[in-house]
């Protein structure tokens, strides 16, 4: 049986590696083309709501993927309907 959080709604831990965008500047996951938020100095995928650096290309944190791990892993919560 799959935890319950605060409000009674089931969820699942969704755990994957850090990520880091293809050649072709495309997430590596759903292989969309990425959002650009130039004032944030950020990219975002609409699909898997992944974010990335535009420096770094390398995924960071964001208020669905949370960091751990000391950053070589991130983990979001995943709701059950």
């Amino acid at each position: 049986m799959s935890p319950i959080n605060q409000y009674g709604v089931h969820y699942e831990i969704e755990r994957a590696p850090k990520q880091r965008l293809n050649d072709k500047g495309q997430c590596p996951v759903c292989k969309r083309k990425l959002i650009v938020y130039k004032r944030d100095r950020k990219l975002f995928c609409p699909l898997c709501d992944r974010t990335y650096s535009m420096e770094t290309l390398e995924q960071t944190p964001n208020n669905i993927w949370k960091e751990i791990d000391g950053g070589r892993t991130f983990e979001r919560e995943v709701y059950q309907q």
